[in-house]
């Protein structure tokens, strides 16, 4: 925890003491911590320098200093796992879930999903559904952050297309999005993958008519020893 400490600014230092949960705490200091370095890999700034800002619904960006590169960041962490994407001149968005967590599935999805991920998701043999649900989740979660909207937008609203492939995750063919949400759904690309055996991991770009190539990175070798 000192070593990533020493990145946090003064005020994320004091916003790490209104933490009452320790786990909640060290993911909120490792995911401030890990976007500095990330962001420091693509131009010359010092991590320490990076000052962000929040809009009204809570997604973060870059205030200052000003760069050549407009950079674009979202954070996620859940158990276990603590990630960052980074985009450049593109609104992007990242989730993260703990495969193991306890939910009532069916119940959930039955609530917030559109109603041909439900169904996707009961055709399928019992002990597929678990990770079935979170990736439609993680995938869902993304879109909204890379939106910057929260989760002011309802669930089933918008559908994901899921294509099986032998022996990995799905590959994503798209999204399908009531004309109420105003938007384009040919203008985004997405990333989905398993990260070890207990974490799904998506990621949502606003890429329009830009080519987008996805790269993970792990930026614990960029911590000082």
């Amino acid at each position: 925890m000192l070593r990533l400490e020493g990145f946090l600014s003064e005020q994320e230092l004091d916003r790490r003491k209104e933490f009452t949960d320790e786990a909640a705490e060290f993911a909120f200091v490792a995911g401030r911590a890990l976007v500095r370095l990330a962001l420091s890999t693509y131009v010359s700034v010092s991590p320490h320098e990076w000052v962000f800002t929040e809009n009204s619904k809570g997604k973060p960006a870059i205030a200052l200093p000003l760069t050549t590169v407009d950079l674009k960041f979202n954070i996620s962490h859940t158990s276990g796992l603590v990630g960052c994407a980074v985009a450049s001149g593109l609104d992007v968005g990242l989730d993260i879930e703990c495969l193991t967590r306890k939910l009532n599935l069916e119940r959930l999805a039955r609530r917030f999903f559109a109603e041909k991920e439900f169904e996707s998701l009961l055709n399928l043999p019992a002990n597929e559904r678990r990770e079935r649900f979170f990736m439609y989740w993680t995938l869902k979660e993304s879109y909204m952050k890379a939106r910057g909207v929260g989760m002011a937008m309802k669930l089933s609203k918008f559908a994901f297309v899921l294509k099986d492939v032998v022996g990995d995750v799905p590959e994503v063919n798209g999204v399908e999005l009531d004309p109420s949400l105003g938007d384009n759904p040919s203008d985004w690309h997405f990333f989905l993958t398993k990260h070890g055996c207990d974490h799904m991991v998506a990621s949502s770009v606003r890429t329009a008519d830009k080519e987008v190539e996805f790269l993970v990175r792990d930026f614990t070798t960029l911590l000082p020893s």
